[in-house]
């Protein structure tokens, strides 16, 4: 690996995938990425991190992922795959290996029906076994379908419903991932008429811990009155802070989709689902950096003393954050939904999507210092000390 001036999101973007506004193309995620990582950068100025942007590597050919790692200073990796003629090697697979349980990578992959994307993603390790790479072919008896209008024409104008797992954490909330505002979870993305699958019963390794995030209704081709639920986005985590994330279709991604979900009003929940991603993809050292600067804004904006409660300190703390800077809110999010940090999912009680309305925060109660168990709470208890927070 070179010595860097930026830590940089790899974007490996399959042959037949354009990286601009084509329709069949991801430029419109690629500029919300790029972005996103800008805003972050502002409040990592003054920290001895390297900031974050992205690198794309289109016209794949075998040998280029490892080059990758070896050339830059790679963070973060998200893979596009489809029908592209450059498959990944043994020299890629080994580097993408030992970028995963040796560096604590985190990684991203997604492709389309049938045997499409599998050419980038389906023998790297994990993902091989967290999608379906050989599923059925397009408009076969087989073939899943997610459109609510069986009908309705490949550029998406009725998004299909999604339905997050609600099981973290004693409040029973939803992933950060799928988390959109004002307690309510990013409810439609694109659909499509043959999408992609992640394997039903993916198999248990040593020291990861599986978790679907989100499920979709799908029909076969020539099964449309026999719906099945079935997993369209998950994460594995590794004890030691690796992880990865599958998602059942590209067409979550694609310009086309986007452009066609535009007219529903639902285009927004579905940039919050891609960034949201993104945000779960940063190493942890950024995550709890910008954390930092999250906590920064809730302690001048909130006006909180040094104790706190679940149901109100926390509520103002996260609703001060949300007011000046919702991606900041995610990185919380993102940060408190970690259970290499906490140990559990269960340990989440406080960082919720805030209510709109204005701050109160003279309704802070005073209370003795440990009576509190909000997880934002205590990482701000331990911030005002002059200690590190999320640790």
């Amino acid at each position: 690996m070179s010595n860097c001036s930026a830590a940089e999101v790899l974007i490996v973007v399959d042959e037949t995938i354009a990286v601009n506004g084509d329709s069949f193309g991801i430029g419109q995620f690629i500029e919300l990425a790029d972005h996103t990582l800008r805003d972050l950068n502002q409040h990592l100025v003054g920290s001895a991190l390297p900031p974050l942007s992205t690198r794309i590597l289109k016209e794949f050919k075998a040998g280029k992922l490892a080059q990758a790692f070896d050339d830059f200073d790679i963070v973060a990796c998200m893979i596009f795959g489809h029908d592209g003629t450059g498959t990944t090697n043994s020299v890629d697979q080994n580097a993408f290996k030992k970028f995963i349980q040796e560096r604590q990578g985190r990684c991203f992959a997604t492709g389309d029906h049938a045997r499409l994307g599998a050419n980038l993603s389906g023998d790297l390790f994990g993902f091989r076994k967290l999608r379906t790479w050989d599923g059925p072919i397009a408009e076969s008896s087989d073939s899943l379908d997610t459109r609510v209008r069986p009908s309705a024409a490949e550029v998406d104008t009725h998004p299909k419903p999604i339905f997050a797992n609600w099981s973290w954490g004693p409040e029973r909330r939803v992933h950060a991932v799928v988390d959109y505002c004002e307690e309510f979870p990013i409810s439609f993305l694109p659909d499509h008429g043959h999408e992609g699958s992640l394997n039903l019963s993916p198999p248990k390794e040593d020291n990861w811990t599986v978790y679907d995030i989100a499920h979709a209704v799908v029909r076969t081709s020539r099964s449309n009155y026999c719906p099945q639920i079935v997993p369209i986005l998950r994460i594995v985590e590794h004890s030691n802070g690796a992880r990865l994330i599958a998602d059942s279709t590209i067409h979550h991604w694609l310009n086309e989709s986007w452009d066609g979900i535009a007219s529903t009003n639902y285009l927004d929940q579905t940039r919050v689902y891609a960034q949201n991603i993104l945000i779960h993809l940063l190493p942890q050292k950024y995550l709890e950096e910008l954390g930092k600067s999250a906590l920064v804004i809730a302690n001048k904006n909130a006006k909180l003393r040094e104790i706190t409660q679940t149901d109100v300190l926390g509520r103002n703390a996260s609703k001060a954050v949300w007011l000046q800077s919702p991606l900041l809110w995610r990185i919380l999010r993102s940060l408190v939904h970690n259970p290499v940090n906490h140990g559990s999912y269960d340990s989440c009680v406080c960082v919720r999507a805030p209510s709109m309305s204005g701050l109160n925060t003279e309704a802070i109660p005073t209370l003795p210092e440990g009576s509190f168990e909000s997880e934002l709470g205590r990482a701000m208890l331990q911030y005002r000390k002059g200690l590190q927070p999320f640790t």
